[in-house]
C-alpha cells in the first residue's frame, strides 16, 4: 500500500467510520450523568485541551527537538480522545460515561484548538520554512471538520431513529479501529523506515517521557481533586490514550510531511504495546476495587 493511497483514501475513511461509531455511542442520558458531577469532566477536558499542549511545547523546547520530531509532539498532543479511550475505560471498570462525554467534547473543541496550536508550533519550531510557517490551516481544519462532524452527526441520527442499526456501527467500528491504526502505523514505519532510523534516538525519549507525564497527570489531577477511583482512572486513560487516526491525517494528509508523522506512529505503537501488556494485569485490580 503506498503512503498517498494511504493518506487520501484510507485514513479520511478511518476516521469518518470512527466518529459515526462515536456519534452512535452520544447519548443525553450519559451527559445528564457526567453534569451531575462536573469535576472528573473540567478536568479532564482541562488536561486535554491545554495541558497536554503546554507539557508538548515545554517538553520539545527542553530537549531541543528537532522540527520533525517538535512538531509530531505537538500534533498528537493537541488531538482529542479517540474510541480506544473509551473501550479500554470500560474495560477497567472506569466512568464509561464520562469517558465518552470526554471524548465527543474535546474531538468537537479540537476543531478550535488544533488550528491555534499548529500555527503556534509552526512559528516557533519552523519559523524560516518557507513550506510549513506559511501554511494554510483553515482548509485543512475545515476538511477536517467535515471528517468529524457530518459522520459524528449521521451516527448520532442513527442511535436516535434506528438505535439497532446505530448498536451495529458502533460495534463496527470499535472492531476495526485498533487493526486499521495497527496497519496504519506498520505502513507509515515501513515506508518511512530510513527516516526513522535517523530520527531515532530524536523520538524515542520523548514519546517516551511525553507518555509517562500524559498518564502521570491524569492520575495527578484526580487524585488533587480526591475523585474517586473509577473517575482518576478514566482520567488517567482518556488524557494518555489520544486519537492517533487524526493526528496521523494531519501529518500525513494536511501537511504531506512523513516525517511529522513519526512520533505520533512510534507513540501509537508504544501506548498500545503498553495496554496489550497491562490491561490483562489491570483488569483484575479495577475489578477487585469495583467489588
Amino acid at each position: 500500500m503506498s503512503l498517498e493511497l494511504l493518506s487520501r483514501v484510507f485514513l479520511p475513511a478511518a476516521l469518518a467510520l470512527m466518529m459515526m461509531g462515536l456519534g452512535t455511542s452520544l447519548s443525553l442520558r450519559q451527559f445528564r450523568l457526567t453534569l451531575v458531577r462536573p469535576l472528573g469532566l473540567v478536568l479532564g477536558l482541562l488536561g486535554q485541551l491545554l495541558l497536554l499542549p503546554l507539557v508538548a511545547f515545554l517538553l520539545a523546547w527542553s530537549l531541543s527537538l528537532s522540527t520533525v520530531a517538535a512538531m509530531g509532539l505537538v500534533i498528537i498532543a493537541c488531538c482529542p480522545g479517540g474510541i480506544a479511550s473509551n473501550v479500554v475505560t470500560f474495560a477497567l471498570r472506569g466512568d464509561t460515561a464520562l469517558s465518552i462525554t470526554l471524548t465527543s467534547l474535546s474531538t468537537f473543541a479540537s476543531l478550535l484548538t488544533i488550528p491555534a496550536y499548529l500555527t503556534l508550533a509552526l512559528h516557533w519550531f519552523a519559523p524560516g520554512s518557507a513550506g510549513y510557517a506559511n501554511y494554510p490551516l483553515a482548509p485543512s481544519v475545515l476538511g477536517l471538520a467535515a471528517l468529524i462532524l457530518i459522520p459524528a452527526g449521521l451516527g448520532l441520527a442513527l442511535s436516535v431513529h434506528r438505535p439497532a442499526l446505530g448498536a451495529r456501527v458502533e460495534a463496527l467500528a470499535r472492531r476495526l479501529s485498533f487493526p486499521f491504526l495497527c496497519l496504519v502505523m506498520l505502513v507509515v514505519i515501513g515506508s518511512q523506515w530510513s527516516l526513522l532510523a535517523e530520527h531515532l534516538l530524536d523520538t524515542a525519549l520523548p514519546v517516551l517521557l511525553f507518555a509517562v507525564l500524559m498518564t502521570s497527570l491524569g492520575l495527578g489531577l484526580g487524585t488533587l481533586a480526591r475523585l474517586d477511583a473509577r473517575v482518576r482512572r478514566t482520567l488517567a486513560i482518556e488524557i494518555a490514550l489520544q486519537n492517533t487516526t487524526v493526528a496521523l491525517l494531519i501529518a500525513l494528509t494536511y501537511f504531506e510531511e512523513p516525517g511529522f508523522a513519526l512520533v505520533p506512529g512510534a507513540y501509537g505503537v508504544m501506548m498500545f504495546m503498553a495496554l496489550a501488556l497491562l490491561l490483562p494485569r489491570l483488569r483484575p485490580l479495577a475489578e477487585s476495587e469495583h467489588l
